[in-house]
């Protein structure tokens, strides 16, 4: 699809709002009745629409859960030097996901800024943590709006680039 990016940090964050809600309510929707689901879907799409939904509105959730944690334990002196099996598997836990993720995220970055000769930007990476803050903190609020105004949605201005899809 033709999208017009957000063009200030106001309209992302309602942006981001309002597709967490709409993923909110669509798994709800969704787990209302879950053997019609099964019955039209299938049981590996139903499976997979669900397991795509509840990472798109557990990861965001949980982010910063996920990242105190592991500072915690920095703190603590449970990361480095674990003494019973739990405080392994956890410290084993967090740091592969951690690792993992990162390369998960960073690795198709960065081949796509590759190809596309956009290499010479990789320094703007290290603000992801500062996106990712913005898409949790988007999702508590719109958790929080699903709660509380159900039917209102946070709209987006649209139009503002459209002078500047004219000037290519």
């Amino acid at each position: 699809t033709y999208e017009e990016a957000p063009v200030s940090l106001k309209a992302f964050f309602g942006q981001r709002r309002r597709w967490c809600k709409g993923w909110y309510q669509t798994l709800v929707t969704l787990c209302r009745d879950p053997r019609r689901l099964v019955r039209e879907a299938g049981p590996w799409r139903a499976t997979a629409m669900l397991v795509v939904l509840l990472a798109s509105v557990i990861a965001p959730l949980s982010a910063p859960l996920c990242l105190i944690l592991p500072v915690l334990s920095l703190f603590v002196g449970t990361t480095f030097w674990p003494s019973s099996g739990v405080e392994v598997g956890l410290a084993t836990l967090w740091s592969s996901v951690f690792l993992g993720g990162a390369a998960a995220v960073l690795v198709p970055i960065l081949i796509g800024m590759k190809r596309r000769g956009l290499f010479f930007l990789w320094r703007k990476l290290l603000l992801l943590p500062i996106y990712y803050a913005i898409i949790s903190a988007a999702a508590w609020t719109s958790l929080y709006d699903l709660v509380t105004q159900p039917y209102h949605w946070c709209k987006t201005e649209h139009g503002l680039t459209s002078s500047r899809n004219h000037a290519r």
